[in-house]
Order: structure tokens, then sequence, then C-alpha cells
């Protein structure tokens, strides 16, 4: 009878994953352990010796996951997090350490909200010139829904300090 098992390599092993992606095990090492008091055998155990349980692909958090030889068993964590939407496509933000990167704007040059180069814009007489970012103290409209709840915490900030001053 096996006293204990033990995982090792832990470090290699894929321990977060997309949602719906399957348990990847690579790099894990199962050992099981037999003391009969003055010995201790060991046995590394291949893939399909030994069981795992507690891994659901598709619940999203924290998991634990049990490998179990026998009766004994030991544990570690894994995560499951949300899968990308597919129909998105994934936007590469620019690296702003990389200047070789075309779309990251050089030393001084105005770049807009989002971090991207302004726009070439035709004047008139012909000439070209850069759109201009926003400065600070520029008028820019909130969104709706940021505007309302800056609203109401400035409110309840009111309420709150009316009360301590009663």
């Amino acid at each position: 009878m096996w006293n204990r098992i033990e995982l090792s390599g832990l470090d290699n092993v894929k321990t977060e994953y997309k949602q719906g992606e399957d348990l990847d095990l690579t790099g894990l090492i199962v050992t099981a352990i037999y003391t009969d008091g003055t010995e201790e055998t060991k046995d590394v155990l291949e893939e399909g010796e030994y069981k795992i349980s507690g891994y659901d692909p598709d619940k999203l958090g924290r998991q634990t996951v049990t490998v179990w030889y026998g009766e004994k068993s030991e544990d570690f964590i894994v995560e499951v997090v949300k899968a990308e939407d597919p129909d998105i496509e994934d936007s590469t933000d620019p690296n702003p350490e990389d200047p070789a990167d075309p779309t990251n704007p050089t030393p001084g040059e105005p770049t807009d909200p989002d971090g991207e180069k302004p726009a070439d814009t035709e004047q008139p007489d012909g000439n070209t010139e850069k759109e201009s970012a926003p400065q600070t103290g520029d008028n820019i409209p909130l969104a709706g829904p940021a505007a309302l709840l800056v609203s109401a915490a400035v409110f309840c900030i009111g309420v709150s300090l009316r009360r301590r001053q009663r």
C-alpha cells in the first residue's frame, strides 16, 4: 500500500486556462511513495495510472485540481478565465518601448487619447498639418453613463460632508 503521492514539476505545468480549454498536465510528475519504516520506495507514475478530478473547463475562477492514485491524493490550483470572443479581432497595442514600431509616436509628437498618432489634415490652402490631440482645459464631453456616475458620486460626497458639519 502506498503511503502518499507527491507532485513535482508544478512550476512547468500550465495553471491558467481559457474557458473551454482542456487541462494540460505536460510537465507534471506524479510519484507514489511507500515507506515501510526502514526504506522508502518511489515510483514515477505514467499518465493514465493516476486520476484527475476537480477541473471544469466551463467554470470561471480558481479551481482545485486533485490528482488521485488509489486513495491517496494531492492538490494544485488552476484558474479558468473568460475566453475572448473569436468574432472580435485582436488589436495589438503599440509597444511604447519599441522605437521601431511605426504606430508609436516619436518623442514630442502629440497623440490622441487612444494613443494613436493624429491624422494628417489637408487645409484649404493645400498644406497638410497634423491634427492636435486634446489639451488640458479643452472641453471634452463625457459619455452619458460616466457623467451620471461622477454626478452621483459628487452628490453623495456633498451629502456626507453636510451631515458631518451638523
